[in-house]
Formats: structure tokens, sequence, C-alpha cells
């Protein structure tokens, strides 16, 4: 059988696809018929073969050990006759990376869901292999294989193929093979100077402080530059077609979520204005939710309504993803309300109490969302005077989820100086369990939010700051100095916020915080009620609103459950 397989130019329909020649009665493969005498002399070294042709395709696309493809060849394909039938497939279709398919081969993704169809797992990453390394001679995991002999990861890049002292520099560095003889640092120079050119650099004088950020970033986060397949190909698209960088332009180029990282690195670099992206997005979907209202005087009064109740409050404060994502809810239920209107041949000037009643009486008590609008109306002379309903009244809050005993526990872990806690972590917890304050509350805490003296600092979560005891203040200190963040163009310092998220002019989401105190076994719905009982009992609502930030009804409310609780904890007396 020949090494190298090639398809004749030439041949017939039951030509064997390795040599040529008949191949009647021969072996059937997935795209035609091999001769028995090709198929008894490769089914011996099957396996072989095929983990070979499947590292090849490989190799150019993610480090694999040559390992890890044969258990996973061996594990999807124990039959060597199905082992040599796709052995055949890849050879004689010519299957190679594709480079325009980006990591993958298209045509390899397609083979491998064949195969789970048919029932096989084929997983070819993600598998650790331990092995003697024949470069170390010690046990460990294994990166691949150099001139035959295994390589575990560490010595991998010592190597001398791959550690070469650069051609322009003489720094030495990891070179792949094939690649020109540059550094990182060096090549992704080069890179950086290509796309923010002299002629792009004079139309737009704003980007040279995006390049100088590029080009002073350190190592480490290079791959974070080009390794992504949004942010950088859109910036070198962008300025490729020559387009004048502004934030209109950056919307036109992909959704919020794929631009995001790019827009926020050239605020950062003074390359774009601060705009604040949430009003925006509010804004736009205010505007596609108007655009579904039939009457056009009932979409102006939707509009108008959002405009001053919504937009107008989020541009005076910013606000969290959850503050949003009532506002919408709200407005949903406004849209409901109109629609169900129109429905039935009625506008808002012509609508009757009746009508309302039926929109209530038809879903559930959130429909009770649409007061505020009914009031606006009613304050606009829109509509005429109607009883407007009342939302409905929460029922007592849980107090005491978390064990006193447990949370003393949590706080004294919290705070022991032997254990290894980021000082804005400790913070987080302790305002946590001792106020009861929730997730968004501490992510959205800017720094105007601390008032910071000598010998004590004040945190202000509503009108009056609320002074931190000596134990809390001292990981407030700590946390106040240490603001540095990772964002796409290397490591920065923010002067807003005590959390400062990846993207520009935002704090970590509301989620991030969560999964930050879950991890040391902080749950704070549970502990937010046990801190917010105790404030209970020792302050007035009037106080606790004022301390703690929230309403002086939310207060009392607080504070009837505390009473309602303490109250099943009474023993039966003689009358009872």
């Amino acid at each position: 059988m020949p090494s190298d397989l090639e398809v004749p130019t030439h041949k017939t329909a039951d030509a064997c696809l390795a040599c040529g020649v008949s191949a009647a009665g021969g072996h059937a493969a997935r795209v035609g018929v091999v001769c028995a005498g090709c198929w008894e002399s490769a089914l011996p070294t099957a396996s072989t073969m095929l983990c070979d042709r499947v590292h090849d395709l490989l190799e150019d696309l993610h480090p694999v050990s040559p390992l890890v493809v044969a258990r996973a060849v061996a594990a999807a394909l124990p039959d060597p006759e199905d082992r040599l039938r796709v052995w055949f497939e890849l050879a004689i279709r010519s299957l190679v990376p594709d480079g325009q398919a980006g990591r993958r081969s298209l045509k390899l993704l397609a083979l491998v869901q064949e195969l789970r169809r048919a029932g096989v797992s084929l997983s070819l990453r993600g598998s650790s292999t331990h092995g003697l390394c024949g470069k170390c001679l010690n046990t460990r995991e294994l990166r691949g294989r150099r001139k035959g002999i295994s390589v575990c990861g560490e010595c991998w890049p010592t190597l001398p193929p791959l550690l070469r002292p650069c051609s322009r520099c003489d720094d030495v560095d990891y070179q792949s093979p094939g690649r020109p003889r540059l550094c990182r640092e060096c090549l992704f120079h080069d890179k950086i100077r290509d796309v923010f050119n002299q002629e792009v650099l004079r139309k737009q004088p704003s980007l040279v402080g995006a390049r100088d950020a590029l080009l002073a970033a350190d190592t480490t986060h290079w791959k974070q530059f080009f390794g992504g397949v949004t942010t950088w190909p859109l910036l070198k698209r962008m300025l490729a077609d020559g387009d004048v960088i502004t934030h209109e332009a950056i919307d036109s180029y992909g959704t919020p979520d794929q631009i995001k990282i790019l827009r926020s690195f050239l605020v950062t670099t003074g390359a774009l204005p601060v705009r604040d992206e949430r009003v925006v997005a509010l804004e736009a979907w205010i505007s596609s939710t108007a655009d579904q209202i039939d009457r056009a005087e009932d979409r102006q009064s939707f509009v108008r309504f959002a405009r001053w109740r919504h937009l107008r409050q989020a541009r005076l404060k910013a606000l969290t993803e959850s503050q949003l994502g009532w506002r919408r809810r709200e407005l949903i239920q406004v849209s409901g309300f109109l629609h169900s209107l129109h429905s039935t041949g009625f506008a808002l000037r012509t609508a009757t109490q009746a009508h309302i009643d039926a929109w209530l009486a038809a879903g559930t008590k959130d429909r009770t969302q649409i007061r505020p609008f009914l009031q606006w109306c009613l304050n606009n002379a829109i509509t005429g005077i109607m009883h407007i309903p009342a939302l409905p009244i929460s029922s007592l809050p849980k107090t005491a989820a978390l064990a006193e005993d447990q949370r003393q526990r949590l706080l004294c872990g919290v705070l022991d100086p032997a254990v290894e806690l980021d000082p804005r972590l400790r913070l987080a917890a302790g305002l946590v369990l001792v106020y009861g304050s929730r997730p968004h509350e501490v992510a959205g805490l800017r720094l105007s939010d601390f008032v910071v003296g000598k010998d004590s600092i004040h945190i202000r979560f509503g009108p009056e700051p609320l002074q931190l005891p000596e134990a809390l203040e001292i990981h407030a200190r700590a946390a106040l100095a240490a603001r540095s963040v990772a964002r796409f163009g290397g490591l920065g310092e923010d002067h807003e916020w005590l959390f400062p998220g990846p993207i520009h002019g935002r704090p970590v989401t509301t989620s991030t915080m969560g999964r930050w105190l879950g991890a040391i076994g902080l749950e704070p719905a549970a502990a937010r009620s046990t801190a917010m009982g105790q404030l209970a009992m020792q302050l007035p609502p009037v106080i606790l609103a004022r301390l703690t930030g929230i309403t002086v009804a939310r207060a009392a409310v607080w504070q009837a459950a505390t009473s309602a609780s303490q109250a099943r904890n009474l023993p039966d007396g003689p009358g009872r």
C-alpha cells in the first residue's frame, strides 16, 4: 500500500481509493471502495495511522499530546475496521485544518458530530495525560512530543527549537516554528503599529492614547489583546474601513455584548467620550417597545411617561441591573394595558374604570404596577378620574434565617487575619453580615460613599453616614487603597468604584459579587435577614431608614417582622 495516499486523477467508479486499480469485491469506505490488498495491508496499523492523521490536523490548532489522541481514538472506535474507514475518509478528502474556520476545522467538527451521532465519544481536548518526560525524567502531565520524545508542560517552552533570541531585540522568548524570528513583544508591537499607522493617527489624533496604551501594556495581557474573537478584529476592521471612531459607529459593528470591551478600552484611553451605556440601552428598549403600540397618541404618552419616570432617574443616578429590570417590568405592564385597550377599540382618553378592573382581574398582582402610569395620566389630564389600584402589600420578611452563632462564626472567619482574603472581599462580607447590605448595594459602592477621617471611616448607604466599627475600618482603608482592575489594555486603577468591573464606568455585576460571597460560604439573603432583624430590634424605623438607605415604610416592615418573630417565641401565659 502506498505510504502517501493520493487520489488518482482518472479512475472508474469502482476504483480503489488508495491505489486506483479495480476494487470489485473490495471493502466499502464512506467515500468509496478499497481493494482487498490495500485493506489487508492497512488493517494492522489502522489505529496508528488514524492517530497520526488526527494529531497532524490538531497540531496547528492547539497543542495536544499524541497519547491523548491515541486514547480518544481507541475509545471512540474500538473496531479496527471502523478506524480504517475513518482514516481513509480523512486521507482521501485531504482533510486539513481550515484557517478561515478559526481554531477548529469545520470538516473535522462535522466528522466528530457524525461519530457522536453513532453513539461514540471522541474527546481530543481537556484530557490529562501523565507520563515520563523525556527531558526532565519526571512523571508529569505531558504537553506533546518533540523529535519522538514526550515532553511535559514545564519543559515544553524551554526546548531549544522553541526558545530562541529575538532577531530584533535579542530577548529570548518562545517562538513557534514557521513564525518570524521575533519575540512576542516585537511581533505584537508590529501588529499595533500596522493598525495604528500614521494615516490613521493623522485623521484621528484621539487614537494616539489607545495605541500608546497597547504598546505600553505588559506581555501578560497580549493574549487578552489578540486572542479574542471580537475585540481586536473589530478594531482592525473599523480602522481599515476608515470609519471615524464614535459611539454610533461602534454600535453598527456588532451587538452590545460584542463591542462592550472595545468601547470600554476606547473610553478609558480618551478616544471616546464617557457615555452611560445602561441609559442608552434603556432608551433604545423604550423606543422599540413604544413602536409596538398602535395608537400614536397613546404611544406618545407611553414615551413621555418612561422619560419622565425612568430615564430621568437613570440619568440622575447609576442604576443596578436589578433596578433597571423592575423598570422594564413596569413598562411591560403599561404596554400590555395599552394593547388590551386597543384590542377592544378604546384608548387612554376613552378608557373607563371597567377597563382597569377587567385588566387587573385577568392577570397576576404584577398588573398593579400600572398605578404610577395611571397617576401620571391623571396629573396630565390624559384620562378622567378613576380609582387607582393600590400596590399589593408584601408579606413580612423572614428574620433570623441564619442562626446567630453561625453568623458570628462567619464574621470571625472573615475578619481573621490568618485567613487569606482580599481586603475588599472582607469589607463586603462584613457589610453583609453586620448591616444586612445586599450584593447590588455592596457592588455599587463608590469612593464618594466613604468619608475618611484620621481616626474613623464613615460609609453612606442612606442620608446619614454610618461609622464603621474598628474591625471593619482596617479593611475599609486597605480596600480603598487597592483598586487595581484588569481591563482590555492592561492593569489600571479606577477612581470611581470600590469594586471596579472590567468595563469602564461600571462596577462588578451583582452576580459576580454574589459568587465571591458564596465562595467563602456566605449566603447574602440569609445573612441580610438576620442582620436586619438585629438592627430593627435596636433602632426605630426612621433611624434605621436613614442609616441603611431603605424607606421608612420598609424599615417599619422589618420592625413588624421582628416583633412578630419575638411574639411567636413568647411562652404561653395562664390566660393563653
